[in-house]
């Protein structure tokens, strides 16, 4: 029932055409209506929710759509972490955000159609369930029924993909004892389930059903029987992967939802992308600048950024790079509540003769929250060569190179006067290098001829005087990009953020030997740009085939 009802029920809620799903994954079952409601403090993004009938299992199904931006993502970890909670109606307390948003749809006309539906359809039982928000508002809107007596808990099923922390113990207890079919489905690393932090007041309900795999047909599965179990995802080392949080039974939720739920309409769906961007695939370097070289961006730069990543960065150096020694890690308190950390690192590349300059990106939700929240929210601060930058990347930067990154980098550049100096990140890293490497150019601390930086799904950096005045101050720098990796399309234009060259575009897998285009314009639509889809996390967090986070765990290999 999860994999074939309720998590193509989840799926649709993230369509525009959510009926294709319930028409090629169900028997017999019908969309009744759809609500969209305005749900974050900018009225730029809606939460939704469905109601649909599937006739063949005599069930009425409540659905709800989770996270769709930057901007609700933020918001959701920013209200959930930082506010107070509500006063739950069945016991204990849980997210204002996710409060809000359950009621907000729930009033904005699902009630209406709920109860003409319940009265039409009397001897059907209910079943709701969401994905990532989706789920957490799928949990509030079961527990609200059923202690407003609106549902019979006999009959009521609730199952949900990915779901956040909701509230308190006190909730959690009480949502346990409402009805006896509810699972939490968690698919291996995944993070939102992590998240909020216990150290907030938050905790999970029962009951866990954990995929430590790729849960295709046929994979195994445990069901933990307390709230926080170590026997599931609670005992895994690491729980920070968002690929994992938008695949789920081997389905990416938005190709799945936007393909109607069967294989068949994705397969279709992946070839018009490719057959839209088939002539700027094709030509592959040939059109981009020459300098550019696929060998040393995936065999030099990646290993390099990915390393960051890793307790034990050296392994990557031993295993990609000829006599490379790691000089020193610097690891910088750069979160709001002092949690989490930036990270940057100094090598000396012998076999290169160069001097790296490694950042690292966001490792926390708590990072991701600020990166938003500083980023769009915030003023810019002037930049010395040139224009306005985020106030956080700028922060950021300057933590780590004034932390010790500038002692190191002068006593290696005047041990290896000769050497080559690059420049290197991921993510919010590929802001920090971007930051870095203009400021040595800046300050006559590099030779701008010698220089190379390279980063990867670096977001928007500043506005368009900096990518202007960046643009010119050397020759070698590249922001490659993978697909539909959302963050290079962060924080948005409208918020006076404006991309620098020069776009590197890899539209398929990167694999060795895959075609790319590089883009001579700052904001150019031949590249990620002209994409009609730019959401994709798991894009985000793979490069070179490689997930950032388990690539440099592993050493590089």
């Amino acid at each position: 029932m999860a994999r074939n009802r309720l998590w193509p029920a989840a799926a649709s809620a993230y369509s525009s055409d959510p009926e294709k799903c319930f028409h090629n994954a169900f028997v017999n079952a019908t969309l009744y209506k759809r609500y969209d409601v305005a749900c974050d403090t900018l009225h730029t993004d809606t939460c939704c929710g469905l109601l649909a009938l599937d006739h063949e299992a005599k069930a009425i199904m409540v659905i709800f759509r989770g996270t769709t931006s930057m901007i609700q993502l933020m918001e959701e970890g920013n209200e959930a972490v930082f506010m107070k909670k509500s006063d739950w109606v069945a016991g204990g307390k849980v997210s204002k955000y996710f409060n809000d948003g359950f009621f907000r749809i729930w009033n904005g006309g699902m009630k209406d159609g709920f109860t003409l539906l319940k009265h039409q359809y009397p001897d059907y039982e209910f079943r709701f369930t969401g994905h990532s928000l989706g789920g957490a508002m799928a949990t509030l809107g079961g527990s609200y029924l059923i202690s407003t007596k609106l549902t019979d808990p006999a009959k009521t099923k609730i199952v949900t993909f990915g779901e956040p922390r909701v509230g308190d113990k006190t909730f959690a207890k009480m949502h346990d004892t409402q009805l006896d079919y509810h699972f939490r489905v968690t698919h291996k690393h995944d993070t939102v389930p992590h998240s909020p932090a216990e150290i907030y007041g938050y905790y999970q309900h029962l009951n866990e059903v954990f995929y430590n795999n790729d849960m295709t047909p046929g994979s195994s599965f445990i069901v933990c029987n307390e709230e926080e179990d170590n026997s599931c995802s609670d005992g895994q080392l690491l729980n920070t992967s968002w690929m994992d949080h938008f695949y789920y039974f081997n389905h990416d939720y938005l190709l799945y939802g936007d393909g109607g739920c069967t294989l068949q309409m994705i397969f279709l769906f992946q070839k018009m992308l490719r057959y839209l961007l088939l002539a700027a695939t094709l030509v592959g370097s040939a059109l981009g600048d020459a300098t550019y070289a696929d060998d040393f961006a995936r065999n030099k730069m990646w290993p390099a950024a990915a390393s960051a990543y890793s307790s034990k960065p050296e392994k990557c150096f031993d295993n990609k790079f000829q006599n490379a020694t790691l000089y020193k890690r610097y690891d910088i308190r750069c979160d709001a509540l002092h949690l989490d950390t930036c990270c940057g690192l100094a090598i000396a590349a012998h076999g290169d003769k160069a001097i790296v300059l490694v950042f690292r990106g966001t490792t926390s939700f708590l990072q991701l929250i600020e990166e938003a929240d500083k980023s769009v929210l915030n003023k810019h601060v002037e930049w010395a060569a040139g224009g306005k930058v985020s106030k956080y990347f700028n922060d950021a930067f300057f933590d780590i190179w004034n932390g010790g990154m500038k002692d190191g980098f002068n006593t290696l550049k005047a041990q290896y006067p000769d050497y080559a100096v690059w420049v290197t990140g991921h993510s919010l890293g590929g802001a920090m290098a971007t930051l870095g490497g203009s400021y040595l150019i800046k300050n006559n601390l590099a030779d701008p001829s010698t220089m190379k930086l390279v980063t990867f799904g670096e977001p928007r950096v500043g506005n368009k005087a900096f990518a202007e005045a960046h643009d010119k101050q050397l020759d070698y720098h590249f922001r490659v990009t993978h697909s539909r990796d959302i963050v290079p399309h962060i924080p948005e234009e409208i918020f006076e953020y404006h991309q620098h060259k020069f776009e590197v575009f890899y539209h398929d897998n990167m694999k060795p030997g895959a075609k790319y285009k590089v883009c001579k314009e700052d904001e150019d639509m031949g590249c990620s740009n002209g994409l009609l889809l730019d959401t994709s996390v798991p894009d985000h967090l793979k490069y070179f085939d490689h997930d950032c986070l388990l690539y440099g765990d592993d050493g590089c290999k």
